[in-house]
């Protein structure tokens, strides 16, 4: 592929990547960006946008490379300090990634929910539970329908043992996407850790359906199943598991006596 001359060909191409890239093709959104960059090296908007590229595809130095040169030729961008904020969250770097968040939110108040939500997932990393809780509840407040900064709080409140406060997240979160297989996961862990058993039954039978490459549904359910000595049924989901990621490759022990009581029995015959 090749960029005709002129600006305006230019921000075709860019429009061009950011379409690649919202559809999940990230090797074809990378070889746009870097052909916009072959002209505008010093675009910050295409290096800050190749960054979240690359960090979507696994190449968390590749990210950071860029938005480091962002940052070098635009020090007050405040997205550039966002996205790398959250690649070194990836990467572990949590006090990174909340001196990022900070310095961002200084420079981009206009769109302080992300940088709230930002530095809440930083604070969680650094263990600081009431901190990140109140990040998220400041980002919540500017966009109550934000069901990534939503699933997060719950997974906080979740840690914190607030299993409450932590299902009442994820019904919502569930409320807005259905379909959310990481959500019904989790909300199927504070189901069961609360006594529901079926509810988490039906949250991880959801989540195979709706997002089938996620390999901890099928474990998960799998692990239900063992317990209520349904060992082929479980055998089948540990399989799956275990062929979507290699870490949960198992068998049933089909001497395992089912603990949880009559409760879990019941959900294998509704």
């Amino acid at each position: 592929m090749t960029i005709p001359e002129g600006r305006a060909r230019l921000a075709d191409a860019f429009a061009q990547a950011q379409d690649y890239h919202a559809a999940g093709q990230f090797a074809q959104a990378l070889d746009v960006y870097a052909l916009i960059l072959g002209r505008l090296p010093d675009h910050v908007p295409t290096l800050v946008q190749r960054g979240l590229a690359r960090q979507e595809a696994g190449d968390l130095d590749g990210a950071i490379a860029d938005y480091d040169r962002a940052i070098a030729v635009e020090p007050t961008y405040g997205p550039a300090y966002y996205g790398r904020g959250w690649a070194r969250g990836e990467q572990g770097d949590h006090a990174g990634e909340l001196a990022d968040a900070e310095q961002g939110l200084a420079l981009d108040p206009e769109n302080a929910g992300m940088y709230h939500r930002r530095r809440g997932h930083a604070r969680h990393g650094l263990g600081d539970h009431a901190g990140a809780i109140a990040e998220y509840t400041h980002a919540l407040d500017l966009d109550p329908d934000d069901e990534g900064t939503r699933y997060n709080r719950a997974r906080c409140r979740e840690d914190m043992g607030d299993l409450d406060a932590a299902l009442a997240d994820l019904d919502r979160v569930i409320a807005l996407d259905a379909t959310w297989g990481r959500a019904l996961v989790a909300r199927a862990r504070v189901r069961l850790a609360l006594g529901d058993a079926k509810g988490a039954h039906d949250d991880l039978s959801s989540a195979t359906a709706h997002d089938p490459a996620n390999a901890e549904a099928w474990y998960e359910r799998g692990k239900l199943r063992e317990r209520v000595k349904a060992y082929d049924e479980a055998d089948a989901d540990f399989a799956r598991a275990g062929t979507l990621d290699k870490q949960y490759a198992r068998r049933c022990d089909r001497g395992l006596v089912g603990n949880i009581g009559a409760t879990i029995r019941w959900l294998w015959n509704n």
